[in-house]
């Protein structure tokens, strides 16, 4: 049993970093980022309905100041971007 957690773990860690990275070429360093900020919350709300877990007033709260916070810093990357025309990645060429 303690080999299938160990496989399963090491999978899930090699998966996530491989998409981390993905989705820096893709989208971006500050927007990749933000998105791996908000796993913890993510994870959270899931155990929630998984488990049944219950979370506590104040780690509802900055849990969404958390979320609000990264609305933020998305949406004026992108305001930003509008405005000076510069890309936050480069695009791969069409093939």
């Amino acid at each position: 049993m303690m080999a299938l957690v160990l496989v399963s773990g090491i999978i899930a860690v090699a998966g996530a970093n491989s998409n981390y990275y993905a989705s820096i070429k893709r989208i971006g360093l500050a927007r990749s980022a933000n998105l791996a900020l908000i796993q913890p919350f993510a994870a959270t709300v899931a155990s929630f309905h998984v488990f049944g877990e219950i979370l506590a007033i104040l780690q509802w709260v900055f849990g969404f100041v958390l979320l609000a916070g990264c609305a933020l810093t998305i949406s004026i990357r992108e305001h930003q971007q509008k405005l000076t025309g510069i890309p936050a990645a480069k695009k791969p060429p069409a093939a």
